[in-house]
């Protein structure tokens, strides 16, 4: 039976701290916070496990999930955002979190059109 309406969860939700080949592309610059974000418009359910600098104003952190929001509602689905604040480390630091969860690079609380992991 044909169906106008597709169920299920049909997005990625790659944790960037989790996902080696992320977490390789977000150390090497090759991959930023913008790109991500971008991905959340075609094929990704949101941001996951990203680390912001320890002193990222809460003004930043809140626009970044506004962002996840209005993506999700304009689209007309499901994004949800996992960010790791940090404390004491500065954007370019690399910290372990051990185990499954991995490692991440930190971003700072840039400009949006600066807004880079490093």
């Amino acid at each position: 039976m044909a169906s106008t309406h597709a169920g299920g969860f049909s997005c990625t939700f790659i944790p960037v701290s989790e996902d080696e080949g992320t977490a390789a592309a977000v150390k090497s610059s090759r991959i930023c916070l913008d790109k991500l974000e971008a991905m959340t418009s075609v094929c990704s359910a949101g941001l996951d496990m990203i680390a912001l600098s320890g002193d990222t104003p809460t003004a930043i952190i809140s626009a970044i999930i506004a962002d996840e929001m209005a993506i999700g509602m304009v689209n007309n689905k499901t994004t949800a955002v996992r960010l790791i604040p940090a404390l004491g480390k500065k954007s370019g630091d690399w910290a372990e979190f051990g185990g499954l969860l991995g490692g991440a690079a930190r971003h700072g609380g840039q400009s949006r059109k600066e807004r880079r992991l490093y």
